[in-house]
C-alpha cells in the first residue's frame, strides 16, 4: 500500500508561513504594548517632575518675596534712623551755635577771663 495521505507541500508551506506570520504579528503587538507602557511611564514621570518644579518655583518665589520685603523694611528702618540722626546732629549744631552766641554776648558785655575761656570753649569746632 502506498502512502494514503501524501504530504501536501503547498498546505505545509501555508501552515508554516501562517504560523511565522502570526508569531511576528503577536511579537509586534507585544513590543508596541511595551513601548506604549514605557512612554506612558516616562510621561507620568515628567508630569510629576514638572509639578515638583512648579511647587519648588513657587516656594523659591515666596522666599524671594519674603527676602525682598525684609530688605525693604530694613531699608526703611535705616532711613528713619538716618533721618533721626541728621535731626539730632542739626539740633546739636544749633545748640552749640546758641551757646557760642550766648558766650560771645557775655564776653562782649563783660570781658572777664572766665567769660573769655567759656566763649573759647563753646565756640571751638
Amino acid at each position: 500500500m502506498e502512502n494514503e495521505n501524501p504530504i501536501n507541500y503547498i498546505r505545509l508551506f501555508w501552515a508554516v508561513f501562517g504560523g511565522i506570520f502570526l508569531a511576528i504579528f503577536l511579537n509586534l503587538l507585544a513590543v508596541k504594548a511595551y513601548l506604549t507602557y514605557e512612554a506612558n511611564m516616562a510621561i507620568a514621570a515628567m508630569e510629576e517632575m514638572t509639578k515638583k518644579q512648579a511647587v519648588e518655583s513657587k516656594k523659591r518665589q515666596a522666599e524671594r518675596q519674603s527676602q525682598l520685603e525684609a530688605q525693604r523694611r530694613e531699608t526703611e528702618r535705616r532711613q528713619r534712623q538716618a533721618k533721626i540722626e541728621a535731626e539730632r546732629q542739626r539740633s546739636i549744631a544749633r545748640t552749640q551755635n546758641e551757646v557760642c552766641s550766648f558766650w560771645r554776648q557775655e564776653y562782649a558785655s563783660n570781658s572777664s577771663e572766665y567769660n573769655r575761656l567759656m566763649k573759647e570753649k563753646a565756640c571751638q569746632k
